[in-house]
């Protein structure tokens, strides 16, 4: 009996017996490891998506920093042009208050008056980002007024904190297609007064906005040129229509010098 144990041991080689015991308890385990480990990575990467989604660097809130735009038309103008400006909002971050002040040089303006067309966004489904926009016209503002900012401007035109939208403007920085023309926020048109000395003018354009206790500012001033009268289209013209009737008489002078009076003198010498 004894041998038999004894031939049995020797031929078992311990080594490999204990090595394959441990791998059938590492296999077991691993697996077990494996789902315990896939489980947890899932919950983790849920949460950190969560918590990138909250997270005013990556959703745009928190504390404001934004800044007017102002797009115009030519700034070189005669008495009697028209003049466009667009005005819009970019940035990002929460604010709760704000207003645009716009100056514009009344003796610059024709009767005075501005034309201002705001664009009004009204929301179909806040839920998942959708608005309409509808221009609104007011055709007799004075030409220094405010303008009350609308809080939808500063949303994205998406769900808070939607990071992959293909669309990352908020709706102060993007124009509404209505009726196949495209609206900024705010338009400000005039036309400049008949009788606008010529000369370089300012208008002023002053945003500020609040968030929580704290104020913040933003200012633009766009310089315009009011043509004098020797500066204007009309006046150009004359003075080319000018240059050019003189060159025509310049040009019948020389023809005259070198052309007529040789033949003049030929015609005296053979009918003399």
């Amino acid at each position: 009996m004894l041998g038999m144990l004894n031939a049995t041991f020797k031929d078992l080689k311990p080594k490999k017996a204990l090595s394959q015991f441990g791998g059938e308890i590492k296999a077991r385990v691993g697996a077990r490891d494996m789902k315990l480990v896939f489980a947890v990575s899932v919950a983790l990467i849920i949460i950190g998506f969560g918590s990138a989604l909250d997270d005013p660097a990556l959703s745009f809130y928190g504390e404001p920093q934004y800044a007017i735009k102002a797009l115009t038309s030519d700034t070189t103008l005669d008495q009697g042009s028209k003049f466009r400006m667009e005005l819009y909002i970019t940035g990002a971050g929460d604010v709760n208050l704000s207003r645009i002040f716009v100056s514009i040089p009344k003796y610059i303006v024709n009767n005075g008056k501005v034309k201002l067309t705001e664009l009004k966004y009204i929301p179909i489904d806040p839920g998942n980002g959708t608005y309409r926009g509808k221009p609104e016209i007011n055709d007799s503002m004075n030409s220094s007024f405010y303008l009350p900012v609308d809080p939808i401007l500063y949303q994205l035109p998406a769900e808070r904190g939607e990071i992959f939208s293909p669309k990352m403007l908020i709706l102060g920085e993007a124009s509404y297609l209505v009726n196949e023309t495209y609206y900024a926020p705010f338009t400000v048109d005039f036309v400049i007064a008949k009788n606008a000395t010529g000369g370089d003018r300012e208008i002023y354009i002053n945003y500020i906005y609040k968030y929580i206790n704290k104020w913040y500012q933003d200012t633009k001033i766009i310089r315009v040129h009011i043509n004098h009268w020797y500066e204007t289209d009309s006046w150009i013209r004359k003075l080319q229509w000018g240059a050019m009737i003189g060159i025509g008489l310049s040009l019948l002078l020389l023809i005259r010098d070198f052309l007529l009076r040789p033949l003049i003198y030929l015609w005296r010498l053979v009918w003399g």
